[in-house]
């Protein structure tokens, strides 16, 4: 309901004067009008509540409505006059009043007061009252009745204690009092009652309005607010968004201050702009661009009329080209519209030389109404050799250079006239084309073949005798006939070349051509050469040995092919049964072969395969004849021989114990006899210090050779009998690269006289060491001093006459193998991989079979060399086998134990065999198949002697072949008796290499750690997001979302190929994330009970 404009205060008439220009007068919204419902209802009907209250026959009215005449207007009004008691309590409440947009409710009471002190009964005068009080009540319905709320002060809140500023004395001289309150609404409240208490006055209510107050609707600077109630407080303001006006666009967000007293405060904030085609009117509206005009740009900028060959409709941005006019992509909007120039005009050749050529024109007659004019040049025919100056595009002069043209040929030289429209028209550029033909500067002939052979092609041609001392260089264009598209360039100063890169039994095309002063001249024609295969058969197959287990054959390799061979296959069968073939493979001139029937006749062929030519033809056929199955009955002579045999070894062995009793009798002084008896032979001992147990190499075994130096009385001995002493002076260090137990390690050269210089190791004791220092120090050097192969570090001797004492090995460029690995992760195949495990293999079986065990094998334990070629070191834990007892034990009391790669039976009862040392060896392939990763990850020592002992295995590296986890498995045997011997293990390593194959077949990927205590609950993640973060590998998030791998259910699916596909190149990277799968697979969906079936329990 619109009630009366707002009165503007006269404090604030200045500021609307000021801010005329967008003033618009507040708007009242009427909710309650006592006088409104005079007219239109015959009582008002409020509720009254009155006290009871009596004196004498006075009764206490209440409120009671009337009607009065007020300047013409008839008006219902209430009125309550009892003021003969104290205790008066007359209410009266006001019809429920919804709040609607409210913020805050303004109620003008219009009343008129009786003055107390002109009461004719002077006795009332003290009860009263020239006030009334004003209360509200808010309501969420119109709930209320005679009852309720309760008629007292706790219940309603309280707006004010009206006062009469008039006040009449009789009935004919009433004068009005208006009073105007406002109360802020609570924004949970949907309406409220308005109340008035009298206690005891002469009141009349004429008049009762209840209204808010809001901002009207505007439209200013093409922005549109809407009304808006007033704020809940005197000096409040409520900021209101607008909307831009139709065919205006907002620039920034618009907002306008609606000020408590109804007025928008001063300018809004933000910016609409008319869009374009449309311009501004008045700031209130946008309007179209009458038809002819156009506006380009955003604001209320006045339309524009359309530049010439253009027009446009209504509300145009932009004037339109007219057909065959075209305006450039960078030309303003204003621009007129242009078109392309004509063709150039006049061309002619200025000058000409056999290898370029001079052309000049004049310009285009219409040049399209624009000054960007510019040429291009096509040339047809011309190579991309040929150059252009000043160019051969983009440029405005009338004349360009060729050069670099060849002689004796005709070329079209196209010469375009463009400008800035001509690439928009869609039309082709006007030109203008030149015939020109060069002169010939000779052409190469007779080209040749001089020779040909396995590693080499030579060519020659001739050249007419006007070329002849012209001549700078040739240009020699060869490729395989059919594969023009990779031809390959090559020059030379001579009229012959030399091809020495090419492939076998190909058909190359030559072509050839001379450069002189003048330019390049034209190639010859074609000519044709076959390459051949130059004997990549091999040859000269033959047996070199057969026994009843074994037939080993050899072969010739031609000398032009030697150097390409990669390796060799041997195919075998019993003859005319080609279905039963076997396949071998070596890189070696020679094989050995075990797996073949007795009593047949065998068929054998090679062949090779060549870095240049793949696969060569097989041989000729190579017929053996097997050996016949072994008889029954045993020669007459073998038993003879063998007989004599086993005397003659106890003759030996009694000899040399004899000898040994004596050599152990006891020293005797010069003066005193030693009563000694060893088998009743009395002798002398000799003045040197001797083992204290006899050599088992000497004693109880022809084949055990190492000698522990420990067992001797006097280390010193050990080094002198093992190891060479070197002069100092030798020897130059020339730096420090590491550091070991007893000192630094150092790289340097050793000067020998009458050998070449070479690199080597160098391990130094440092100064201050103790005895037993120097004594351990020389120890290793007298053990490493027994042993000579090719997969064992060489000592070359020690330096013990002057300080410091020194070691001196042969240099392994490549350090220790675990670091060697880490540093090169993924780099290798799996056959070099293999290759080291079978290097490691051949030394460990060498030592064994010396009666040697390690004790401390690990990849940090082996060295490599320049060559990859593995070498077992450090013998600083290693011990002589035991050869009294059937197991070959060493028993040792104390020390530390490398736990992840000693077997469980030297953990628990300190028993080192050469079977411990296959355990271990099996861990250093697991070493070496994951580039170096720690084995058992990053669990505790406990831990590991705990899974070990349930019967869980290390689980095979990323890319680890079937085979050789197999193998790790076989070496990782529970009983020791059933685990491989080291010649074995060599054996099957070889058999890997020559069979690569083999090796194909991947190993099912099995959790590695899903019995780590330390390793985090994956099936706790509920997020990939999460998962990644967790192990550190959130930047492939973007990758696995882009995968649809939102789930870590669709992630344990995962492989390594799957990583690759995504984008995760980095090995590293793809292991990390593959274990935390395989760990995730063990804690979740699989099971435990599945993984343990796919662990290696052994």
């Amino acid at each position: 309901m619109a009630g009366d404009q707002c009165r503007i205060w006269p404090p604030l008439l200045i500021g609307y004067i000021l801010n005329s220009f967008f003033a618009v007068y507040c708007r009242e919204v009427v909710l309650l009008d006592s006088a409104v419902d005079s007219v239109q209802k015959p009582v008002l009907g409020w509720t009254t509540y009155k006290s009871d209250s009596k004196n004498g026959e006075n009764e206490n009215l209440g409120w009671m409505e009337a009607t009065v005449n007020k300047d013409g207007e008839t008006l219902k009004t209430y009125s309550s006059c009892y003021v003969k008691t104290s205790n008066v309590d007359n209410w009266l409440r006001l019809p429920y009043i919804p709040r609607g947009e409210a913020n805050s409710l303004h109620i003008s009471l219009t009343f008129t007061m009786r003055k107390c002190s002109k009461l004719i009964d002077s006795t009332n005068l003290q009860q009263c009252k020239e006030t009334f009080n004003l209360y509200y009540f808010d309501a969420g319905s119109d709930f209320a009745n005679a009852l309720r709320p309760s008629w007292d002060a706790l219940t309603y809140k309280r707006i004010d204690k009206i006062a009469a500023d008039k006040l009449f004395v009789d009935n004919t001289e009433q004068e009005y009092n208006e009073e105007s309150r406002q109360i802020a609404l609570t924004s949970n409240v949907r309406g409220v009652y308005f109340a008035i208490q009298d206690e005891g006055g002469c009141v009349t209510l004429v008049r009762v309005k209840v209204y808010y107050i809001t901002c009207p609707n505007i439209t200013v600077k093409f922005g549109f607010f809407p009304e808006t109630p007033t704020g809940d407080r005197d000096f409040s303001v409520v900021s209101q968004k607008g909307t831009c006006v139709d065919n205006a666009t907002q620039k920034t967000e618009l907002s306008y201050l609606c000020r408590n007293d109804g007025m928008w405060y001063d300018f809004p904030k933000g910016e609409c702009v008319c869009k374009p085609g449309f311009q501004g009117l008045e700031d209130t509206k946008c309007t179209a661009c009458p038809a002819g005009t156009y506006k380009w740009s955003e604001g209320s900028d006045a339309c524009e009329d359309c530049p010439s060959y253009s027009n446009s409709t209504e509300g145009s941005a932009e004037c339109m080209c007219q057909p065959k006019y075209y305006r450039s992509p960078g030309d303003p909007k204003s621009k007129p519209c242009t078109q392309p120039p004509s063709a150039p005009q006049n061309p002619v050749i200025e000058s000409q030389t056999a290898t370029s050529v001079t052309l000049s024109w004049t310009h285009p007659a219409d040049l399209g109404n624009r000054q960007d004019l510019n040429y291009r040049i096509v040339c047809q025919k011309c190579s991309g050799d040929v150059l252009f100056l000043p160019g051969w595009t983009g440029f405005n002069v009338t004349r360009v250079t060729l050069s670099r043209l060849e002689g004796g040929k005709t070329y079209e030289v196209i010469i375009y006239s463009e400008n800035g429209v001509t690439s928009v028209s869609g039309t082709q550029a006007q030109s203008v084309s030149v015939n020109i033909v060069t002169q010939s500067l000779g052409k190469v002939m007779n080209v040749r073949k001089l020779s040909i052979g396995p590693k080499y092609l030579t060519i020659g041609w001739d050249i007419p005798s006007s070329m002849k001392s012209r001549v700078l260089q040739y240009q020699i264009r060869y490729y395989p006939r059919g594969d023009e598209a990779s031809a390959i360039m090559k020059y030379s100063l001579t009229q012959n070349f030399t091809l020495t890169e090419f492939m076998l039994q190909t058909e190359y095309i030559f072509l050839v051509r001379g450069e002189t002063q003048e330019g390049w001249g034209e190639f010859s024609d074609p000519f044709a050469v076959q390459t051949g295969n130059y004997g990549s058969t091999i040859v000269g197959v033959r047996r070199i040995s057969i026994g009843p287990k074994h037939i080993t054959v050899a072969w010739d390799v031609p000398q032009s092919i030697k150097d390409y061979v990669l390796r060799y296959e041997v195919r075998y069968s019993p003859r005319s049964q080609e279905q039963n073939m076997v396949s071998a493979y070596t890189t070696h001139q020679n094989l050995t072969i075990t797996d073949f029937i007795l009593d047949t006749e065998y068929e054998i062929q090679v062949r090779c395969e060549t870095s240049n030519t793949g696969w060569g033809e097989l041989s000729e056929p190579l017929i053996v004849q097997t050996g016949q199955k072994e008889s029954a009955s045993t020669p007459i002579g073998i038993i003879v021989g063998s007989i004599v045999a086993v005397i003659l070894c106890m003759a030996i062995a009694t000899i040399m114990i004899i000898i040994l009793l004596r050599r152990n009798r006891p020293n005797c002084s010069e003066k005193k006899d030693c009563d000694a008896y060893t088998h009743g032979v009395q002798a002398d001992l000799a003045r040197v210090t001797m083992p204290l147990f006899p050599s088992p190499g000497s004693v109880h075994s022809s084949v055990r050779t190492y000698v522990d130096p420990h067992t001797y009385e006097d280390p010193n001995q050990a080094v002198r009998e093992f190891t060479r002493e070197i002069d100092a002076c030798h020897i130059t260090i020339e730096s420090v690269i590491g550091g070991g137990e007893f000192g630094d390690v150092c790289k340097g050269k050793l000067r020998m006289p009458g050998h070449r210089e070479m690199n080597v190791a160098i391990k130094t004791l440092k100064p201050g060491a103790t005895e037993k220092n120097r004594l351990d120090f020389l120890t290793e050097a007298s053990i490493m001093g027994q042993f000579d192969d090719p997969n064992v570090i060489f000592l070359e001797g020690v330096v013990t006459k002057s300080n410091p004492i020194m070691i001196v090995t042969e240099y392994m460029a490549n350090g220790s193998l675990d670091t060697f690995l880490r540093n090169n992760d993924g780099k290798f195949t799996i056959i070099q991989l293999v290759g080291m495990m079978r290097g490691v293999a051949s030394g460990m079986k060498y030592l064994s079979e010396m009666g040697f065990v390690h004790r401390d094998l690990a990849a940090r334990n082996i060295l490599v060399n320049e060559n990859l070629v593995c070498k077992v070191a450090d013998f600083g834990l290693s011990r002589e086998i035991e050869s009294d007892t059937t197991e070959g034990a060493y028993t040792t009391t104390g020390g530390k134990i490398p736990v992840r790669w000693t077997a469980p039976e030297a953990i628990a009862f300190r028993k080192f065999t050469s079977a411990s040392d296959v355990w271990s060896y099996g861990v250093v392939m697991w070493e070496i198949v994951s580039y170096g990763e720690r084995p058992y990850y990053n669990w505790s020592n406990q831990d590991v002697i705990k899974a070990v002992e349930k019967g869980y295995r290390l689980p095979p590296p990323m890319d680890c072949p079937e085979a050789i986890h197999q193998l790790m498995l076989d070496c990782w045997q529970k009983e020791r008796s059933h685990r491989p011997k080291l010649g074995q293990i060599v054996k099957t390593l070889d058999k890997l290499i020559r069979a690569p194959e083999l090796l194909r077949k991947q190993a099912k990927p099995r959790p590695h750690n899903f019995i780590d205590p330390s390793s985090p609950d994956m099936s706790s993640l509920l997020s990939v997001e999460e998962w990644l973060q967790t192990i550190k590998m959130e930047r492939y998030l973007g990758l696995f979302q882009n995968a649809g791998l939102t789930t870590m259910d669709k992630v344990r699916h995962l492989t390594v190929r799957d990583l690759l596909n995504m984008g995760i190149s980095l090995v590293g990277h793809q292991k990390k994330i593959m274990n935390s799968i395989q760990t995730f697979r063990a804690q979740t969906g699989d099971g435990l009970q599945q993984n343990m079936a796919q662990a290696a329990l052994v």
